[in-house]
């Protein structure tokens, strides 16, 4: 009985060890499947294979039958992976090194996929191998899913180095670790040379600072959206490039790791603004000088009969006044005034009509010493000119009204650098000569003798990023109002005409001095002198028109001076019917050409259909309809310019 009590006892401790391991197994048969694990056995002395339920799923055998012995495994794996497991095989059995690795499967349905296997020897008491054994993990979806991250990562790759638009990556401390193609065009740079390089040796040297700024904004997350940053270009040229980028983040989304930008190349597009907004600047400036040479051709007529009259009053009241009187002097200089602004209209006529000037043989010191003495009235206080004007310094061919054209534009610029602390404007006139190792880059000019002249201020200085465009026309650092870039650009382009040069030399904060030089002409000219003759007289009949009142009653008592007699007629209707009624008692007609009714040159026209042997004066202040070879054209003897004075009167009259 106690031995029966023993043997059930030991038996139901038997069943509970089995029932236990059973349960051991269940779970490790789930464990397996829920792991995608498997177990496997080989016994080499049989060359038997023992395969977990979850292997032959791996596999794609049924479970129902034993697996194949080792000998066919070979057919399990792919050429490559069964290589790789053989000499594993081999080096565990040998050294009992456990292996792992990775394999491509071939399973049972034909289909491909990857486990990852991990062996060991079995050994017996006496070290000796006598089997293998490992686990086995189904690793297909997670291969599948590298093979699609790295098809992923190559495409992308793939779309950034090949993409047209440039792309780079830099990381948080600013070195660049992707560059792709088009951005190597950009720079001249292959993305081997630039990886690992700070992002600075992109950019002109002089923008480092400012390009950095904005590359910094980038660490707080800001989004970049169209902002222009310049790339040099290994050759030195710049290119205006236009950024955009995005903050790359980690794993967890919220820790920035790079940031990628792409940019447009906009050079090109820049550069047509820039040539466009030139375009426009010049096509406004045309326009604005076609409506200075409309306003110039409306107001010239009427002012110079208001001149002609001005002119010809004062120059009666100096025939009335003792010679060296004081009276005498002031209407000189109300003679000489009248003078100077008969010139003015000639100038802006000529400017707005943009017509060649006509070159003389003068001297410059007297013109400039007049032009300083105009510059000084329209000068402030706290501007001191000095002037050291060689009155032989020479003669020059050029055109008077240029050459004060240039000291106005010249000393206006100085007066802009020194308007707000003043200074000093010193203007000088010498005669240098030059040889040919003076003359450097001017390829135009030769070996000779110059007139130079200078001028100097000590106001605040040109930049030295902008000195070499200071000539270029419609450029300005000037606020509105102050200029339109044309003065340096007018006085540039006068004294290349003259064959002569001009320099500029500038420091900030000490002053800008300009010197001109302008060759000498060496052939001896007798310059202008007044006449000393007498204005010649006559006593011939005289028909004068004019539909101003005070020009017609001021012209017939210069004419009845010098010994005419005159009629006057202030509607050229009128004096066609004088004409017709007795058209052999005058022996020359004057006419304004502007007059209502018939213009001068009708009235001239119609009268030489009655007389064609009749001496006719034609005088304008300005017309865009007539000129004197087509006044000659239509048979009128002479054509004048108003004012005249009565020397030019009495010398065409006689002529």
């Amino acid at each position: 009985r106690a031995l029966r009590k023993q043997v059930d006892a030991r038996t139901k401790a038997l069943a509970s060890e089995k029932e236990a391991l059973r349960e051991r197994e269940e779970d490790l048969r789930e464990s397996q499947r829920i792991a995608h694990v498997g177990s496997w056995r080989l016994d080499v002395a049989s060359n038997q294979v023992v395969w977990s339920d979850e292997l032959y799923k791996m596999y794609g055998f049924d479970p129902e039958l034993p697996p194949p012995p080792y000998t066919e495994h070979q057919k399990l794996f792919t050429p490559e992976s069964w290589n790789k497991l053989s000499v594993a095989l081999q080096t565990t059995r040998e050294t009992g090194t456990p292996y792992d690795l990775e394999l491509e499967t071939l399973q049972a349905d034909g289909s491909h996929g990857w486990m990852w296997v991990h062996g060991m020897a079995v050994l017996n008491a006496s070290g000796v191998s006598i089997g293998l054994r490992g686990v086995a993990q189904d690793i297909t979806e997670r291969k599948r899913t590298e093979e699609k991250i790295r098809e992923s990562n190559e495409y992308l790759e793939n779309l950034i180095t090949y993409a047209n638009v440039p792309i780079i990556v830099w990381d948080m401390q600013f070195r660049i670790t992707r560059f792709n193609h088009a951005f190597e065009q950009i720079t001249g740079r292959s993305a081997d040379e630039v990886k690992g390089e700070p992002i600075e040796i992109l950019f002109p040297s002089a923008q480092v600072e400012k390009s950095m700024v904005l590359i910094k904004e980038t660490l707080k997350g800001e989004r970049w959206q169209d902002i222009e940053i310049n790339i040099q270009h290994r050759d030195g040229s710049v290119r205006t490039v236009l950024w955009n980028s995005a903050t790359i983040h980690g794993a967890d989304g919220n820790i920035p790791i790079a940031i990628i930008a792409q940019g447009y190349d906009i050079t090109e597009r820049k550069q047509a603004e820039e040539e466009k907004k030139k375009l426009t600047i010049q096509l406004y400036q045309a326009q604005k000088m076609e409506a200075i040479g409309t306003l110039a051709g409306g107001i010239a007529h009427d002012f110079n009969n208001i001149l002609g009259a001005i002119l010809g009053y004062a120059e009666m009241i100096r025939d009335d006044c003792p010679t060296n009187s004081i009276v005498a002097h002031d209407i000189d200089q109300v003679i000489k005034a009248g003078n100077r602004a008969k010139e003015l209209v000639k100038q802006i006529l000529a400017f707005s009509r943009q017509s060649e000037a006509t070159k003389l043989p003068v001297q410059p010191a007297p013109i400039i010493t007049e032009a300083i003495k105009m510059l000084r009235a329209s000068l402030p206080t706290t501007i001191t000119i000095e002037q050291d004007i060689d009155s032989e310094a020479g003669v020059i061919l050029a055109d008077p009204t240029q050459i004060h054209q240039i000291l106005m534009n010249l000393g206006t610029n100085a007066f802009h650098a020194m308007e707000i602390n003043g200074g000093t404007l010193t203007i000088s006139l010498h005669k240098k000569t030059l040889h040919q190792e003076d003359l450097g880059n001017e390829k135009h000019m030769r070996p000779g003798h110059f007139v130079q002249f200078s001028i100097k201020d000590t106001g605040v200085g040109i930049a030295p990023e902008i000195l070499n465009r200071i000539f270029d026309p419609y450029f300005t650092t000037k606020e509105v109002g102050k200029g339109t870039g044309m003065g340096l650009a007018m006085v540039h382009g006068i004294v290349q005409s003259y064959g002569g040069s001009i320099t500029c030399n500038s420091q900030l904060g000490k002053g800008t001095i300009f010197q001109i030089m302008l060759p000498v002409e060496e052939t001896d000219f007798l310059l202008e002198t007044e006449p000393t003759e007498l204005i010649p007289v006559g006593r011939e009949h005289i028909l004068l028109v004019d539909d101003e009142e005070m020009l017609i009653e001021l012209s017939k008592v210069m004419l009845e001076r010098l010994g005419y007699r005159v009629t006057t007629r202030t509607s050229s209707i009128e004096a066609l019917t004088t004409f017709r009624n007795q058209p052999k008692s005058f022996d020359l007609m004057i006419t304004d050409q502007t007059m209502p009714g018939l213009t001068g040159v009708d009235l001239a026209r119609l009268m030489l259909q009655i007389r064609p042997d009749l001496p006719i004066i034609l005088c304008t202040g300005y017309s865009t309809l007539i000129s004197g070879e087509k006044a000659k054209s239509l048979g009128i003897k002479g054509f004048a310019l108003k004012p005249l004075t009565k020397k030019d009167m009495g010398i065409l009259i006689r002529k």
